[in-house]
């Protein structure tokens, strides 16, 4: 038996239940205060069904959410349609109502702006645009790499920008599964290869205690910069500045 959501889900077109998810949230926030959880369902992001990652989110942004934040995401979605895509930042337009969301994608993702969501079209390893967007958006209190999820680009991506993340912001990067895959940059044999996403931040996290010692201690290929904390969960790991 196909449920209802299998049926919409055949019959409708993508951009057509796009649309009414978008209602339905408005609808329902008129009467309940709507979760995080409840709002990644209802956008149609993975973050809740598929990785489990907003459970983590809430207990991050819960205290900010009201605040006049500027969130970038790295990776839009919808591929090359350019009409498809964005159900995170839609997701985060509601959760953080006074919120300023930003995307980044390697296709044009225009079409699908509304108010409070702008997107660019950039290469997430492309540093002279990437701080182009940085100059346009302003100093992101919060940086989500869900991109290519490819460890080199990864690891780049974030020499680039958490130096432009606020004071007390937060970097995510979701997908870490992918140090473990080949196909990735990861590696699937060993796990003391250097080049991987997980043995990269591992090695970071050292900035958490950097007063600690002397500094001629750190790599200096790593980031110095002060770190308040990291987090290794299943499938993330959590940067506090």
């Amino acid at each position: 038996m196909f449920s209802i959501k299998t049926i919409l889900r055949k019959r409708l077109r993508p951009l057509t239940r796009q649309r009414i998810r978008s209602l339905l949230v408005t609808f329902l926030n008129l009467f309940f205060k709507v979760k995080l959880d409840d709002l990644a369902n209802l956008y149609g992001t993975d973050k809740n069904y598929k990785h489990d990652y907003t459970k983590y989110y809430d207990m991050l942004f819960s205290k900010i959410r009201h605040k006049k934040i500027i969130l970038l995401e790295i990776g839009i979605g919808g591929y090359e349609k350019s009409n498809l895509g964005g159900a995170s930042l839609r997701m985060w337009k509601k959760y953080f109502k006074r919120g300023l969301i930003n995307g980044i994608d390697i296709y044009d993702k225009k079409k699908i702006e509304e108010k409070r969501i702008r997107t660019f079209r950039v290469n997430q390893t492309d540093q002279a645009n990437l701080e182009i967007v940085i100059t346009k958006i302003g100093s992101p209190d919060i940086i989500i790499d869900d991109g290519s999820h490819h460890n080199g680009d990864v690891i780049k991506t974030f020499m680039i920008l958490f130096p432009h993340l606020t004071s007390n912001g937060f970097y995510i990067i979701e997908d870490v599964h992918t140090s473990y895959r080949d196909s990735y940059g990861g590696d699937s044999k060993t796990l003391e290869n250097k080049k991987t996403t997980m043995n990269f931040f591992k090695k970071i996290a050292d900035n958490s205690n950097l007063e600690f010692f002397k500094k001629e201690l750190l790599d200096k290929s790593i980031i110095k910069t002060s770190i308040d904390f990291i987090w290794f969960t299943k499938g993330m790991i959590i940067i506090k500045k």
